[in-house]
């Protein structure tokens, strides 16, 4: 199920949940999620999947209603409420004539937690400390396989929740089973935000999560059809969250799943270091240990391979406050303003893997990833391809006691290419907060080796507690600036929270 050929769009079908409003819960709203599964639909929308076809199951903050009318209402949509577990139960019910059709998308962006025997739970909005509802992530899985729900042959579920894990000893979560019934073979693939233990990160700032704006900002710049590249999906999303660490933890790290009918090949993926895809065949007979869990005759076949795809929330869409070890040898502080030259990139450095462009880029081919030089304080995202040709970019911030700086760096792949570099700083809600009077730039040539570029960030601006981005966007050739204060979240980012 590695390239989804491209079915007819009245053939497609969409069950798309998100869930922001946790009454039940002290300070467990989640904006974002409503808009995450909107923006899915219209995605299927624009590639002429059927209004019909869709069906969108939100539960909003009273703040995202008024946006949500506006778009489902474009979109030819209606929203359908959840409140409860049982509503989205009785919503999920058998029915006379279920949808049929090649390929079903099923999109749940929520609160989450990994039970005993990893169970993925998925939390309802009715839930609370004293009785926590959920439904069982497989469970929902094998439901969809039920002939009287569903009869899509091939599925693809996209799960932006966190799977931390349910504390020992507290309330055991109240899983709600979904009936048992008749199954038919479906080819399932899903690609999950979090691995065990680990958060799904939110974007407070623009209200998205961050796992959904990597996975949509990819199938919108990728997937001009319904023909869509699993493979160079989860590539890209793993280039994107590489390397988003808390000293040595990995904050967040996406995992897929395929789930295939017994009968034929299981293909089980393991994606070290990007650009390498590889895998192994197992044969049918070939179910001793390994990574899969088999049931017997007629029943899919479980294997959890895992796309061990670590988090760098770098491009416009980030979230988290990443810090990097800091090493013994640091680099002289860089003056405000001034490039200096960083190490010649390694040749044995690691290659990226599809690395994403900003709006309106055009993507790069796969490029040698230098290494960067050290400091301490320095988070850093991953290295980007830029609207130039052959040149690469990363941005970072610096914590250095109570200041706080914008770092770049930037670097071309072949011959030296005349660029602008533009930084600026994004605050709450996708707001522009300085430079005063557009972004910090600098003009020159760029060679092979990293240019650092720094400004100074006026901390005096900032509020504790929020959320920040800092942005970059290279620019062909001298004196081209960004006009960043009227599109604040363009180009790549890398988030703090001050």
């Amino acid at each position: 199920m590695a390239e989804l050929t491209a079915p007819d769009p009245e053939r497609v079908h969409a069950l798309l949940v998100g869930i922001e409003h946790y009454p039940r819960v002290k300070d467990r709203e989640l904006p974002g999620a409503a808009a995450d599964a909107t923006r899915l639909a219209r995605w299927l929308r624009r590639r002429g999947v059927p209004g019909g076809n869709i069906r969108l199951l939100l539960g909003p903050v009273e703040a995202s209603w008024a946006d949500l009318n506006v778009q489902a209402r474009d979109l030819g949509l209606d929203i359908e409420t959840v409140i409860s577990r049982d509503q989205i139960l009785d919503k999920l019910a058998p029915v006379r004539t279920p949808p049929e059709g090649d390929l079903l998308y099923v999109y749940w962006g929520g609160h989450g937690v990994l039970d005993r025997g990893d169970r993925r739970l998925l939390v309802c909005p009715d839930a609370s400390d004293a009785d926590q509802r959920c439904l069982d992530l497989m469970d929902l899985r094998e439901y969809l396989t039920r002939p009287d729900v569903a009869r899509c042959r091939r599925q693809v579920f996209l799960v932006d929740t966190c799977a931390t894990f349910v504390p020992a000893g507290g309330t055991r979560p109240a899983v709600a089973a979904l009936p048992a019934g008749n199954r038919l073979p479906v080819e399932q693939f899903m690609l999950l935000a979090a691995a065990p233990g680990q958060t799904a990160k939110q974007r407070g700032a623009v209200r998205t999560g961050a796992f959904s704006t990597v996975v949509m900002d990819w199938l919108e710049a990728h997937s001009p059809g319904l023909a869509t590249d699993l493979d160079a999906l989860v590539a890209h999303v793993k280039e994107h969250f590489t390397g988003h660490r808390l000293g040595t933890r990995q904050l967040q790290t996406p995992v897929t799943l395929v789930i295939q009918p017994v009968g034929g090949d299981v293909e089980i993926w393991q994606r070290p270091d990007p650009p390498g895809v590889e895998r192994a065949k197992r044969s049918p007979a070939d179910r001793s240990g390994g990574a899969g869990v088999w049931a017997g005759g007629g029943v899919l076949a479980l294997v959890a391979m895992v796309a061990i795809v670590a988090m760098f929330l770098a491009k416009a869409g980030g979230d988290g406050d990443a810090a990097r070890d800091a090493p013994a040898a640091a680099p002289p502080p860089a003056a405000a303003g001034a490039p200096i030259a960083g190490p010649s990139p390694s040749a044995s450095a690691s290659a990226s893997a599809s690395p994403s462009a900003p709006t309106g880029a055009a993507p790069a081919p796969q490029k040698a990833v230098a290494p960067l030089p050290s400091a301490p304080g320095q988070s850093c995202g991953a290295e980007h391809s830029t609207g130039v040709s052959d040149v690469l970019h990363r941005v970072c911030f610096v914590r250095n006691g109570g200041r706080i700086s914008m770092r770049a760096y930037v670097r071309a792949t072949s011959l030296p290419k005349d660029v602008t570099v533009n930084l600026w700083l994004v605050g709450p809600k996708g707001t522009y907060v300085l430079p005063v009077g557009g972004p910090k730039t600098w003009s020159l040539k760029i060679g092979g080796e990293p240019q650092l570029f720094e400004a100074p960030i006026d901390t005096g601006l900032l509020k504790s507690g929020s959320e920040y981005e800092v942005h970059i966007a290279t620019r062909d050739g001298l004196g081209v600036t960004q006009n960043a204060t009227a599109d604040p979240v363009r180009g790549h980012s890398m988030p703090f929270t001050y």
